[in-house]
């Protein structure tokens, strides 16, 4: 079936998607049941000033390329060896004359997720072989059954003749959903994660080390995070914040140490649950934390620490956290 210019798809995707995104947009697909749905956008590059186009393509991650001379796109830094020309170099060279983005959506849990790609194009093929090509994916019966509308499957490699799986830990909480909708599910929260830590390091977790030094000098000489900013251990709602260093004491005796803060009023505590070892140099010690949390909740995997994952475990806050007996908290000291 080919590209059709309706107004359902259009009331679907002008109010989701960025006006240049759907800058040469000629139609698209429906399945059967009207519940997924293909379309694309072609644009013809010397028709448009690109600087127009170039902020939003930079939000893609990455792009794919078709039908043009690849020996265009290689710069030379010696005879036997080159580098790949940028984006902008190759529309710059008229190497890329075309480019289009596509957009595959899913209604599920009552809202419509869509998945946007970039492609540009070479001059190997016209504008009508273009738009042919670009509409081959959705009359593919096929299609609608794509790895993309299931659940993403496990993956596996063998191991001495075992076969063994391999986690993609950021997945695991979607695992239930379409890859399609994990996909925007995950790259939202990480974005959202993201932006709450590097909000709390500025305004909580950096200030309140630099307090801490200075009141207990000699239980602080110096801290490690374990990379540029200090490692966070939050829930969904982000009511509260486990975050973590390695600390030096005036007898250079290093020992990993948790802190939590409570962003409701601001309130910080040592989170003393964990007996650990003392160490006479600093390193990365993103084990001895996973070998803590291991122990007590289902983070066992140090990928969790780089993830989008939170920790929405209650029985890990209410039993290891914010435990009380005696109307006093059994692992959490005052600061």
């Amino acid at each position: 079936m080919n590209f059709s210019d309706s107004k359902e798809l259009r009331s679907i995707l002008w109010p989701r998607v960025e006006k240049p995104l759907l800058e040469g947009y000629f139609g698209g697909v429906f399945n059967k049941e009207h519940n997924k749905f293909y379309a694309a956008t072609l644009t013809k590059i010397s028709d448009i000033d690109y600087d127009d186009f170039e902020y939003h393509h930079d939000l893609f991650h990455g792009s794919s390329s078709l039908f043009y001379d690849f020996k265009q796109a290689k710069r030379f830094i010696t005879p036997d060896s080159w580098q790949r020309k940028s984006t902008r170099e190759l529309i710059d060279e008229k190497v890329y004359t075309y480019f289009s983005v596509s957009f595959i959506g899913m209604f599920f849990e009552g809202e419509w997720f869509i998945l946007k790609s970039l492609t540009f194009y070479g001059n190997q093929k016209d504008e009508i072989e273009l738009r042919d090509d670009i509409q081959k994916q959705g009359n593919d019966a096929n299609f609608w059954h794509d790895y993309l509308f299931l659940p993403k499957a496990s993956l596996q490699h063998d191991v001495l003749g075992e076969t063994v799986g391999l986690r993609d830990i950021q997945f695991e909480e979607f695992k239930e959903s379409p890859y399609l909708v994990a996909i925007l599910k995950q790259e939202k929260k990480e974005k959202i994660n993201r932006a709450f830590a590097n909000y709390c390091d500025e305004e909580f977790v950096n200030p309140f080390f630099e307090k801490i030094r200075i009141t207990f000098p000699s239980e602080y000489t110096e801290l490690s995070p374990l990379r540029i900013n200090y490692t966070m251990i939050f829930p969904a709602h982000k009511k509260q914040v486990i975050f973590c260093a390695l600390v030096a004491d005036y007898q250079d005796k290093w020992r990993l140490r948790y802190y939590l803060l409570n962003t409701e009023d601001r309130q910080f505590y040592e989170w003393v649950y964990f007996k650990n070892d003392e160490y006479d140099f600093s390193f990365f010690y993103s084990d001895l934390i996973i070998n803590n949390l291991k122990t007590i909740s289902n983070w066992d995997y140090d990928a969790f620490l780089d993830s989008s994952c939170t920790m929405d475990d209650d029985f890990f806050w209410k039993e290891y956290v914010f435990k009380k007996e005696d109307n006093s908290f059994s692992y959490l000291k005052l600061l």
